[in-house]
């Protein structure tokens, strides 16, 4: 942002054969972005990560319960795990190029 601001930020972890890129930890600067923005950034942002290493996965690693349907909703990710009531882990896959 054009006063330093940092909207979102995003830790993402790529596997170390290239398989899989993860995100492991999201922050938002409350107000920055309009409602739904940060996860379009981010899920872009991980799309290219993944093509850039050849990943054909990507996963969310401890999603927040309240936005498991709507990462599942808008940006098509799975469940991948679950255990006893909570989701432990999403993913998409992409394909590579």
């Amino acid at each position: 942002m054009a006063d330093g601001t940092v909207p979102v930020l995003a830790l993402v972890r790529v596997s170390a054969a290239h398989v899989h890129t993860s995100l492991l930890y999201v922050e938002k600067n409350a107000g920055v972005l309009e409602p739904g923005m940060a996860m379009t950034v981010i899920d872009a942002a991980l799309q290219l990560v993944a093509a850039a290493f050849a990943s054909t996965r990507i996963i969310i690693a401890a999603p927040r319960q309240s936005l498991v349907d709507y990462y599942r909703d808008e940006f098509g990710y799975k469940l991948a795990k679950k255990r006893e009531r909570k989701t432990t882990a999403m993913f998409k896959d992409v394909e590579v190029q």
